[in-house]
């Protein structure tokens, strides 16, 4: 039977085993817990800098590889150094301070790609009393490329309504009954001085004057403003819809049972013998078109359209000198940064060569230049035009354009040589300028805008007689479907 002494002294030895296992525990622990820490730590830095290589990589394919608007304001790729300049400033912008030692740039000219390598040292907080070292090199890469992809577009654009203005709309000064079949939206304000049937509503953000016979069927009037009447307006099919007031002065017996729908608004109506029920308005509208010049430059740039240059009007004056049908030279000429046409010159005709010229059937029109006329010309052409600058047919005789016409950056203004002749579009008006003096659009005369729209994100002012129809919410801003080869920048690994 064992003693007391020899069960204490038994106890007393497994107690400082235990102590000793304990210990030993107690470091292994203490060190995978301190891995564990800095482990988490470098986790995270290695996102950061991969995030910022991602980044630099990115930058410096695209400056150095893609076509681009570059500093002094011409159109191609930038040089390496720049590249450089630009990556490591996406890398900073990503919290990485790297400096040309830790990150390195990579060009790959032959396959268009830029690789960037960031190897930069992290702190050891915990783990070094066990390793002994302070510091840790975490290492990441990334590469970018550029490729090209082939797309063909349907240069289709959904239009809301067949007149459109970010500024203010006029119509005024006609003895005739003018027809806009579509619907009007406007950013500004609308007045009316002329007659006028509108089929698909109204619609402006600012005040609506109407001093003429106004008719709208099938759509609401609607205001973000004040409405003006001082002549009978007859709304079939239709809300009116006021966020200021309503009043007239016309004679009150043309409105007797006229409104199909309700008259609603957030302020007092003045409006005798119709009951008023106020409804909740949808937001003004706002028509946002900076895609569609995006879209059209994007055609530019890439060199989709057919661009006038001043080698096509030198082949065509011969071309006309070998046909026997000499033009003097200030008949069609380049002068400064405008294309003129005087006398007896068919702008249908040198618009096709300049199609011929370039080996394009069907291709659209782009001219750099300011376009004007000094005297009478013939105009009959068939294909869309896009103008940098104005457009200005104004004493012009027989236009007829079987396309749309769009000014990205001034204004168009069509006026038949007299009452007796007419301008024909069979498409669209669009003009994609900034401000209502510079990207305005006038019709005067006897006008008709047929299958398209016009759009101007500037002043509309149509006078005299003119009918405008776009019973399709869609049409073609440019034709036929064009095929542009577009690059991009990517993340190979």
């Amino acid at each position: 039977m064992e003693n007391r002494f020899g069960k204490r002294l038994r106890n007393d030895r497994e107690d400082g085993v235990v102590t000793v296992i304990v210990a030993f525990l107690l470091v292994a622990l203490f060190g995978f817990a301190s891995f564990a820490i800095d482990e988490s730590c470098w986790l995270v830095k290695q996102r950061q800098f991969q995030n910022a290589a991602d980044a630099a990589a990115l930058a410096a394919c695209e400056m150095r590889y893609k076509t681009h608007i570059r500093a002094d304001g011409t159109r191609g790729q930038s040089t390496e150094q720049e590249a450089r300049e630009s990556a490591f400033m996406l890398a900073n912008q990503n919290n990485v301070d790297a400096t040309e030692d830790e990150m390195k740039l990579y060009f790959d000219d032959s396959h268009k790609s830029v690789k960037a390598v960031i190897s930069k040292k992290t702190d050891n907080y915990f783990s070094q009393a066990v390793t002994g070292k302070n510091r840790q090199t975490v290492t990441v890469t990334a590469t970018a490329a550029l490729t090209t992809r082939t797309e063909t577009s349907s240069n289709r654009h959904r239009m809301g309504s067949a007149v459109e203005s970010r500024q203010n709309i006029v119509i005024q000064q006609s003895a005739s009954q003018n027809g806009i079949q579509g619907g009007v939206n406007c950013t500004g304000s609308l007045k009316i001085s002329s007659p006028l049937t509108i089929r698909n509503g109204i619609r402006a953000n600012g005040n609506i004057d109407v001093w003429n016979t106004l008719n709208v069927t099938d759509g609401d009037l609607s205001s973000g403003g004040n409405v003006s009447c001082t002549s009978p307006v007859n709304i079939q099919n239709g809300d009116v819809r006021v966020d200021g007031s309503f009043s007239d002065s016309a004679d009150h017996s043309q409105y007797r049972n006229v409104y199909a729908g309700s008259i609603s608004s957030s302020n007092a109506l003045n409006v005798s013998g119709e009951q008023v029920r106020r409804v909740p308005d949808d937001p003004p509208y706002v028509w946002n078109w900076g895609w569609l010049k995006k879209e059209i430059q994007t055609n530019i740039d890439n060199g989709v359209y057919v661009e006038v240059t001043p080698d096509m009007v030198n082949a065509y004056h011969e071309k006309k000198e070998r046909e026997g049908q000499r033009l003097d030279e200030s008949s069609l000429k380049i002068s400064g940064d405008t294309l003129i046409f005087d006398g007896p010159v068919d702008v249908g005709e040198f618009f096709k060569f300049c199609r011929e010229y370039a080996n394009k059937r069907d291709g659209v029109i782009y001219v750099r230049y300011r376009c004007h006329n000094t005297s009478n010309v013939n105009f009959n052409y068939d294909g869309s035009l896009i103008f940098q600058h104005d457009f200005w047919p104004e004493n012009w005789r027989n236009v007829t354009i079987h396309g749309s016409v769009v000014s990205m950056e001034g204004s168009i203004r069509i006026n038949s040589n007299s009452g007796s002749q007419q301008s024909t579009i069979n498409g669209a008006l669009v003009t994609l300028g900034t401000t209502s003096s510079d990207s305005g659009i006038w019709l005067d005369h006897q006008t008709n805008v047929n299958d398209g729209a016009v759009i101007s994100a500037g002043d509309i002012y149509c006078s005299d007689s003119f009918n405008i129809t776009s019973d399709s919410a869609w049409i073609d801003i440019v034709d036929p479907p064009q095929t542009v080869t577009k690059e991009y920048v990517g993340l190979t690994q």
